[in-house]
């Protein structure tokens, strides 16, 4: 069973990661399990963990390294560990598992598995839509207008593909500004290119914004990454979008 081989305190994490969406793609890995190397293709892909076509038979409740499928120079092989959770044959008589990512928040927010999630499109609009969840957030940020004005505020949600914020009551939608928390636990300064795509409420004192994030480069993505696993690891409960 998955709870007996992942210890107490990442329970929490990996039930959360279990509701994060999943994104279809199609990506070549190799995948390592003992001494044997084998061939597999990423099917779908979430923080918790991928669907693979794969060539051989996986048992259940085993462990396998999974190779980046996009290595880039000078950063070697890179690989997450995970578990196989189920196995199966399909209709078409193609074998697919199901694996659950196993390493620990701090390991998987640096692994090419955020990339990837970037690539094939977690920070979209559908990433924003209301049946996928964030992890819920309290921290201050700096929102920055265009003009280089400074609106002190609060990030209320955090995911990939954008925040709620609580700010100044000075933005519309379709509004461009900057979100930038100066550092989130070990982590640095993150600043991310934000568009407002809904205004939630507005009073006279403060207003809450979705923002949606966009052009974000391999190396934000990456720290953002971190910030949402570890609001995870922290314990924060996530919600879905109302």
């Amino acid at each position: 069973m998955l709870e007996s081989t992942v210890p107490a305190e990442m329970r929490q994490v990996v039930s959360e990661r279990r509701r994060l969406v999943r994104l279809s793609c199609e990506y070549d890995v190799n995948c390592y399990q003992g001494n044997q190397i084998f061939h597999a293709t990423i099917q779908d892909i979430s923080l918790g963990g991928m669907k693979i076509e794969v060539t051989k038979q996986l048992e259940q409740g085993s462990e396998l390294e999974v190779s980046n499928p996009n290595p880039t120079e000078g950063k070697g092989d890179q690989r997450v560990t995970a578990q196989v959770r189920w196995f199966r044959v399909n209709n078409a008589g193609k074998a697919e598992a199901g694996l659950q990512f196993v390493d620990p928040p701090e390991v998987l927010g640096r692994s090419w598995v955020v990339s990837l999630l970037n690539r094939v499109g977690m920070q979209s609009q559908v990433f924003n839509q209301r049946k996928y969840t964030r992890a819920v957030a309290d921290f201050p940020v700096d929102i920055i207008s265009n003009d280089g004005e400074v609106y002190e505020g609060r990030c209320v949600d955090l995911g990939l593909g954008g925040a709620l914020v609580d700010t100044a009551p000075v933005f519309e939608e379709g509004d461009t500004l900057l979100f930038r928390c100066l550092s989130f636990g070990i982590h640095g300064k993150l600043e991310a290119k934000s568009k407002v795509v809904k205004v939630k409420e507005m009073t006279d004192d403060y207003g809450t914004y979705a923002l949606e994030f966009y052009n974000l480069d391999a190396a934000t993505t990456k720290l953002l990454g971190r910030y949402v696993v570890d609001l995870l690891k922290l314990g924060r409960a996530t919600r879905k979008k109302s």
